[in-house]
């Protein structure tokens, strides 16, 4: 598994760089530590358009996880992106 990090100050950007990784690690799971400026660094755990683990540590100090459901469209892999990250705010 590959390890990588993407930071960026606006989310659409971030999602941007997670899915080049995508692209970048076909067939192969991948780790990326994900962080919106002013947000918590979110954990993943992606292989294709499945992710796995989403994992970052709340205001009130609790571990999160919101992983999505298995295989789906590279749409519905990013909106999964987005509701994460603001999930995450």
């Amino acid at each position: 598994m590959t390890h990588h990090e993407a930071i960026s100050s606006h989310p659409v950007e971030l999602i941007k760089q997670i899915n080049k990784l995508r692209l970048e690690n076909k067939n192969q799971w991948f780790h990326v530590l994900a962080t919106v400026a002013g947000r918590p660094t979110v954990s993943f755990k992606i292989y294709g358009t499945w992710i796995q683990i989403a994992r970052w540590t709340n205001s009130e100090g609790r571990t999160i996880n919101s992983p999505n459901c298995g295989d789906r469209s590279v749409t519905q892999f990013k909106a999964d992106l987005m509701a994460i990250l603001n999930n995450a705010a």
